[in-house]
């Protein structure tokens, strides 16, 4: 069984921010599609889990940026699941390579849902043949996160979009991160190199649902929550930043 799946790609404008470098949500675009193409090649298609009451959903990831790549430039994406001991989650890595340099390392913790319970990986369709790899480049352990966000952190609300909604039917998971970047105006944002991003996903958030996003910025952390109507976190993580 094919236990990993390298993909070259070129980074295309859509991509791209206004200064031509990859976004945040670009890389996580990138390792959603990856990881679907490569849940497909396992025999774990969602469409072929939603015939089983099943399907996938990532729980936290993380991804560190060594450097940026930009427009037109051309890089290698690798990915494959990590052994892990849980017994209901799994996880898998990612790695970006360009000209054989690493600038970019991911991980991303996933889950089996049946009836909206999750469920554990033995009792799922998840194959029990797989073989991983004897590799784990990305061992930074996941972060647990403090909710201590207050009104006096509330920065702006925003009503859930039909264009948000993926094929679970709830707001997909880069999503959220467009919906926190757009908090802060491109000069904001491009006065910074972003060192890393982290998030946990919790309860989901569908169309024409009013979120509250919460920041604190905090010594080149910027902490965030984002939150549904009855205080439940939709996502909540931090941003590692340098000023440029």
């Amino acid at each position: 069984m094919n236990n990993e799946l390298k993909k070259n790609y070129l980074l295309n404008v859509d991509s791209c921010d206004s200064y031509g470098e990859i976004t945040l949500p670009a890389f996580f675009t990138f390792m959603q599609n990856i990881s679907i193409e490569h849940a497909d090649i396992l025999g774990l298609h969602p469409y072929y889990l939603l015939k089983k009451n099943e399907f996938w959903v990532v729980t936290h990831i993380i991804l560190k940026i060594i450097e940026p790549i930009y427009f037109t430039e051309e890089f290698e994406l690798t990915t494959w699941p990590q052994k892990s001991a849980e017994t209901l989650r799994n996880y898998r890595q990612y790695r970006f390579e360009k000209n054989n340099k690493v600038f970019a390392l991911g991980k991303s913790q996933w889950a089996v849902l049946k009836n909206k319970n999750v469920i554990e990986l033995n009792q799922s369709s998840f194959p029990n043949n797989l073989i991983y790899p004897e590799r784990e480049e990305f061992n930074q352990a996941l972060a647990q996160f403090i909710d201590d966000f207050s009104d006096d952190d509330l920065v702006k609300e925003y009503k859930v979009s039909s264009t948000d909604i993926d094929i679970n039917h709830h707001m997909n998971n880069v999503a959220y991160l467009r919906t926190l970047l757009s908090c802060f105006s491109v000069e904001q944002i491009h006065s910074v190199k972003f060192n890393s991003v982290e998030i946990h996903y919790g309860k989901s958030a569908y169309e024409n649902e009013v979120l509250k996003i919460y920041i604190k910025n905090e010594n080149k952390n910027l902490r965030f929550a984002i939150k549904k109507d009855n205080g439940k976190n939709a996502v909540i993580g931090k941003i590692e930043y340098t000023k440029r």
